[in-house]
C-alpha cells in the first residue's frame, strides 16, 4: 500500500523544478522580446534581429515544452491517485506514460535552452567585436 501511495506523489515532486525553468525561461523570453523592441524602434544593426528571432523561437519552444511537461506530471498524479481508489491498472499505465512524456518534454525544452545560451553567446560576442573594432576609433 505504501508504493502504491508514492506513486501518486512522486509526479508532484518534479513539479516544483519545472515551475522554476518555467519562471527562468519566461524572464528570458521577456527580456528578449524588450530587446527585439528596443532594436526595432532604433533601427537593426546588421544582422541582430534575426538572431534574435532565433533565441525567440528557441525560448517559446522551451516554455510550451516545460507548460506541457507541467499538465503531463499533474494528469500523472491524477490518474495515479485514481488507480489507488478504483484499482484499475490501466490508469497505472496511463499515469507511467505521462510521466515519461513529462520527463521527455522538460529534456526537450533543456535542449532548446542550450540552443537559446549558444545563440545568447555568439550574439553577445558579435557585439563585442563591433564595440571593439578599430574603425570605430
Amino acid at each position: 500500500m505504501e508504493a502504491a501511495i508514492s506513486s501518486w506523489i512522486v509526479p508532484f515532486t518534479f513539479i516544483p523544478g519545472v515551475g522554476m525553468l518555467v519562471l527562468s525561461t519566461a524572464n528570458r523570453f521577456h527580456n528578449v522580446n524588450e530587446l527585439i523592441r528596443s532594436l526595432a524602434r532604433e533601427g537593426d544593426p546588421p544582422g541582430h534581429l534575426p538572431a534574435m528571432y532565433g533565441r525567440t523561437k528557441r525560448l517559446n519552444r522551451a516554455l510550451v515544452a516545460f507548460y506541457l511537461a507541467l499538465a503531463a506530471f499533474a494528469l500523472a498524479a491524477l490518474s495515479s491517485n485514481m488507480a489507488l481508489w478504483a484499482e484499475v491498472l490501466a490508469l497505472r499505465v496511463i499515469a507511467d506514460i505521462l510521466i515519461t512524456l513529462g520527463v521527455t518534454t522538460v529534456v526537450f525544452g533543456a535542449s532548446q535552452l542550450i540552443v537559446e545560451s549558444m545563440l545568447a553567446f555568439r550574439t553577445a560576442e558579435v557585439v563585442c567585436k563591433e564595440a571593439t573594432s578599430p574603425g570605430d576609433a
